[in-house]
């Protein structure tokens, strides 16, 4: 069931609208159409001499989504039906692109597109207006916190966390490991009161390990000194770095769906190839043409970036604050990966500095419907 729609037009601006609260907005959704899988185009050709045709191709239309709304006079938000027609123009502006998100009982989805018409029936009785948006992609992605899914080449894996409570939110604590009951908290100073039932550590001053104990006694309204502990320290893993150079990135779209590959440098390294096991392509970036395009090849700091995404294509290189268009480095015949679903293993190496690079490849999933 869909609980709300979120528009946001091309200036950022954004309308909740949703279904069980018109009155938040001044809107109430009628109807929605186009939420579905849309149309595909299919390409065949006739057969004079026998029945039937040849498919040739297929392909999906563009989406277009007719959106009915009602308008209701609403305290403090629209203080007329024309107030909350009018809202429609800011939201809805004619040729100018939006940002459709809609939230259901299990998914975030979100698609672009541009505002056809906007149609009010301004003498009805019951006054409505019809929206259509038309969406070049017909694809809805997945949105919210976790829309996007990131698959880490390199990183930390973290072995250890910390257990204590820090109430000295913005000073500099000193945190030792070896006192981890939930009841006891580590502070650089006392507060001016205290939990009754924990007990408060506070690091004597030139002496590592060692530790002043406190209890805050709630009657007396006063701190209470229980004497001073020394806790040897054994040594602790606390994580360990990954320097993998292949992964699996898991896919469950509708449709295949491109990838955003982000390179860290933290050293110099040299002609990188990329590699999709499973369809066997591949992307070729030639560092000696980025030389000649920024004055040298990958150095520690850049950040490139590739897009995989249909209509949306290239390759990027941040270096020092400037971003340079560097498309112009990739083997002219290099494959622009798309996910498929299921298991999608990707893979890559350098002629020199291959530990020097991390990598992350991010991407969203496609839906072809609500």
């Amino acid at each position: 069931m869909i609980k709300k729609i979120i528009v946001t037009n091309y200036l950022g601006e954004s309308i909740e609208l949703e279904l069980g609260a018109p009155e938040k907005s001044g809107l109430f959704i009628r109807n929605i159409d186009g939420l579905g899988p849309g149309k595909a185009s299919i390409n065949t050709t006739d057969i004079a001499s026998d029945d039937g045709s040849i498919f040739n191709s297929a392909r999906s239309e563009q989406r277009n989504i007719v959106l009915t709304l009602g308008f209701i006079q609403s305290d403090g938000v629209t203080d007329s039906i024309e107030t909350a027609r009018q809202l429609t123009y800011k939201y809805f502006p004619k040729k100018k692109p939006l940002q459709f998100y809609i939230l259901t009982d299990n998914r975030e989805l979100s698609t672009f597109g541009y505002t056809e018409s906007n149609e009010p029936e301004i003498f009805s009785q019951d006054e409505t207006t019809q929206i259509s948006i038309i969406c070049p992609d017909p694809m809805f992605y997945s949105a919210g916190e976790n829309g996007t899914h990131i698959t880490v080449f390199n990183g930390v894996d973290f072995k250890f966390e910390f257990p204590f409570e820090n109430n000295t939110v913005g000073q500099n604590v000193n945190i030792i490991p070896g006192i981890s009951r939930d009841d006891q908290i580590i502070v650089n100073e006392l507060p001016s009161s205290g939990t009754p039932g924990k007990f408060y550590f506070v690091p004597v001053a030139g002496e590592y390990g060692k530790f002043t104990e406190y209890v805050w006694l709630s009657i007396a309204n006063t701190w209470k000194e229980l004497g001073v502990h020394i806790y040897y320290l054994p040594t602790i893993e606390m994580g360990s770095i990954e320097n993998l150079k292949e992964r699996t990135t898991w896919y469950d779209g509708d449709t295949e769906t491109g990838i955003i590959i982000k390179i860290h440098a933290i050293a110099s390294a040299e002609h990188i190839t990329i590699y999709n096991t499973g369809t066997r392509e591949k992307m070729i970036l030639d560092t000696d043409k980025l030389a000649t395009l920024t004055g040298s090849g990958i150095v520690a700091g850049d950040e490139i970036t590739i897009s995989t995404i249909k209509g949306d294509k290239y390759i990027k290189l941040l270096r020092e604050g400037k971003e340079y268009n560097i498309l112009n480095i990739m083997d002219k015949n290099a494959d622009w990966f798309q996910l498929a679903k299921g298991d999608n293993i990707f893979t890559y190496v350098a002629t020199y500095g291959a530990a020097n690079l991390q990598f992350r490849i991010l991407n969203k999933v496609a839906f072809e419907g609500v």
